[in-house]
């Protein structure tokens, strides 16, 4: 990438990454800020070299492994708790890493972006 003075990297923190997690420890929340504080220093030693750098924050995210934590009770109550009433679908989290991909974003640097559903 910085021989052909252009890239983009996306890396992927957590919602616990800028606050808590709910179902999980202080050692997956620090992971997660160090996510976010990587991509930030990253960014400012790459972009002069024409890479962009940032990171996305989801949420929870509707897979197999959150279907198998969770009762279908559990679940109902996390939807009721996010303002758009809906958990993330993997689609949901990819289609903000595409973007950041393109060259739509290419003034989008060193960012940490919520993809979230509005949860604070």
């Amino acid at each position: 990438m910085k021989i052909q003075k252009t890239g983009k990297i996306v890396n992927v923190s957590s919602i616990a990454g800028k606050s808590k997690s709910i179902v999980s420890g202080s050692h997956y929340t620090a992971s997660k800020y160090g996510i976010i504080g990587l991509t930030k220093q990253v960014a400012q030693e790459l972009g002069p070299y024409g890479i962009n750098v940032n990171c996305t924050c989801p949420s929870q995210t509707m897979t197999k492994m959150l279907e198998k934590s969770m009762t279908k009770q559990q679940i109902n109550d996390l939807k009721l708790k996010i303002p758009i009433r809906k958990i993330s679908s993997v689609t949901d989290q990819a289609m903000p890493i595409l973007f950041l991909c393109t060259n739509a974003a290419s003034y989008i640097h060193g960012a940490a972006i919520d993809v979230n559903g509005g949860q604070l």
